[in-house]
């Protein structure tokens, strides 16, 4: 350990090199090949676009109201917290761009904060874009944190890594505890070692175990021992929003910080630009902050006219709002301060533990919550920040998304919690589903968790129509995939036939119903289908990594492959087939192609399961002559 921490960390180093040039080498080339209608159809950027509104906010930043006035109809790929590229696309000013970050987004309008101190001159001159880029802050954080580590002595190194390398164990202490939920014997042995041990817990939550139940049970408890906030983390920001708002619901004083407000609308009142703006000093602040916005409207306008004077005025009125809004800073700072001193719990992304409002913050008690899907660089920003860690996910589920080769060679791929339970063997496992039908649950169970998992009571035999489990088999039908026009996915339109059939059959009342997919153009097939059951009925479609977390009464799975060469594809990584076994309440409906799919030894004992439970259909009774 003592000699090999800094190579270890160096490795990783490395691999995020090779993803973060993956990422940009792809988003130049795009950008570089293709045009602005091309990026548009494909809903990475808007153009053209319409300023509504303009100001600054929280520390000084400038923000955009903007509203795409064409092409409404097109499904975009912009979210809140996205990296966007600002451009102009005037004669006299093509190629000026400038970064920015989505603060939200609601139909045709979002708000976006530039990385910048001003507003660009050619703002006024109309013609204006976005374009969709890579999130380069985030790799420079990763990378930061990572360099730390290489530079720190054996001794001052977060204890997890000292459990990977088997060189520390738990130390544990008894503490009565009284539940404020009521939790089953798994969840609450996992409550009561979090709260005993004094380094490192790790949570095995199942899907449909309730594992945030758990972890949210755990914080509270700490909360009514600890003074000071507890850290509270998840890769992606709606899995943050999601905690925000369990937390919230027990009566916790609950922070949302985000990277230029990387948070949902949902839970905006958490956030620290709100809770600063109901403060009852911010009215001094707001009055201030006006008067310096004013100043910069003025002397920011367009003038046809621009010469030596004006330049020094302009030069002369932007510093005088600029010292207002160092007053408003400084006063912003302690009004902060105080909301800090309040919060019982604070949340963020795991990159997001490092914003500039917590970078210097130390934590008793850190939680990351799926932690199977966050890369490991992105795990050890708020451990390091933190003298406990609560690492809560399924290792069997959706690993990190890693674009590079060379990043999976180099180990990128797997999660620092997949690392801690295999080689520990400290994890609690949560071993009872509160979401599917006993039928829906066990092959799963057999294949992933070697059939720990019960289903409760009140789930293990729930159906719509007597059937739990059903497999449409499409084998001689003449349903080849297909390639979309660019040749990069695979749709299957026979499938989407026999799907829309068996809806029509079984004809659910108020049920949630979903379909999804591993090919990203199959879901799009899906949606231009434009099929329903009655009105009762919201019908989502999405892909299979889109829906992790989600849950429906009745899911319909579409593989879509189906060749003569037995090639499968997506289908081959089995965690993302687990994802999509999992997501079903009462009904789990999976439409394939035995002959294709089979030689493959998962869907062999798939197609084994299926007819051990005579769940077995030809998709010949759903085709229509």
């Amino acid at each position: 350990m003592i000699s090999n921490h800094k190579s270890y960390f160096k490795e990783l180093v490395n691999a995020l090199n090779f993803e973060r040039e993956e990422e940009l080498n792809k988003n130049t080339e795009y950008l570089k090949v293709r045009s602005i209608k091309e990026r548009v159809d494909e809903g990475n950027a808007w153009y053209p676009i319409k300023i509504i509104d303009y100001g600054y906010g929280l520390g000084d930043t400038p923000f955009l109201e903007i509203e795409r006035t064409q092409n409404l109809d097109v499904k975009h790929q912009f979210t809140s917290g996205s990296t966007i590229q600002l451009f102009s696309n005037q004669e006299h000013n093509k190629g000026e761009s400038c970064k920015a970050q989505i603060q939200y987004i609601q139909d045709d309008t979002m708000k976006i904060f530039l990385f910048q101190h001003d507003q660009p001159e050619w703002l006024d001159l109309g013609k204006l874009g976005i374009d969709l880029l890579v999130d380069e802050s985030s790799y420079k954080e990763m990378t930061k944190t990572l360099n730390l580590l290489i530079k720190a002595e054996v001794e001052d190194l977060p204890a997890s890594y000292s459990f990977l390398h088997g060189t520390r164990n738990n130390e544990y202490q008894e503490n009565d505890i009284k539940l404020k939920t009521s939790l089953n014997e798994s969840q609450a042995a996992a409550v009561k070692n979090i709260i005993n041990c004094d380094a490192l817990s790790l949570i095995y939550g199942p899907p449909g175990t309730g594992k945030t139940t758990t972890i949210v049970e755990a914080i509270y408890q700490i909360s009514q021992q600890e003074e000071y906030p507890i850290l509270v983390c998840a890769p992606s920001n709606a899995a943050v929003d999601y905690l925000v708002r369990k937390l919230s619901s027990i009566d916790l004083s609950v922070l949302r910080i985000g990277n230029i407000s990387r948070i949902d609308k949902t839970v905006y009142e958490n956030t620290l630009e709100e809770k600063v703006k109901n403060h009852e000093d911010f009215k001094f602040i707001k009055k201030i902050k006006r008067n310096a916005s004013e100043l910069r409207k003025t002397a920011l306008q367009y003038k046809r006219s621009f010469g030596p004077n004006e330049r020094k005025q302009r030069k002369e009125v932007l510093q005088q709002a600029k010292e207002m809004m160092k007053d408003a800073n400084l006063m912003e700072e302690s009004i902060i301060d105080d909301v800090f001193i309040k919060s019982n719990v604070v949340c963020t992304t795991l990159v997001g533990s490092n914003h500039r409002y917590l970078r210097n913050n130390k934590f008793k008690v850190c939680f990351i919550d799926e932690a199977g899907q966050a890369i490991e660089p992105a795990a050890w920003i708020p451990i390091c920040k933190s003298e406990k860690v609560i690492m809560a996910g399924d290792p069997q589920q959706l690993p990190p998304t890693v674009r590079s080769k060379a990043a999976k060679e180099s180990g990128l791929a797997v999660s620092l919690f997949e690392s801690l339970i295999n080689k520990t063997g400290i994890a609690n496992w949560l071993t009872v589903q509160y979401r599917m039908n006993q039928a829906i649950m066990e092959f799963s169970n057999q294949q992933f968790y070697d059939g720990q998992l019960e289903a409760d009571a009140s789930v293990i035999d729930w159906n719509i129509d007597g059937e739990a489990v059903t497999f449409i088999d499409t084998a001689g039908c003449g349903f080849e995939e297909e390639q979309n026009e660019k040749g990069k996915s695979l749709y299957n339109g026979g499938e989407i036939k026999v799907l829309q059939k068996h809806l029509k059959l079984i004809n659910p009342k108020n049920s949630s119903i979903a379909v999804i997919s591993p090919y990203r153009e199959q879901v799009r097939k899906l949606e231009k289908s434009h099929f329903k059951i009655n009105d009762n009925n919201n019908i989502r479609i999405e892909t299979i990594d889109s829906f992790q977390g989600q849950e429906a009464d009745i899911i319909y799975i579409s593989l879509v492959r189906s060749n003569g060469n037995s090639i499968i594809g997506f289908l081959k990584d089995y965690r993302r087939m687990n994802v999509a076994l999992t997501r079903a309440k009462k009904k789990l409906v999976v439409i394939g192609d035995s002959a294709t799919i089979t030689k493959d030894p998962f869907y062999k004992a798939f197609l084994d399961y299926i007819e051990s439970i005579n769940a077995y259909k030809s998709a010949w009774e759903y085709i229509e002559y």
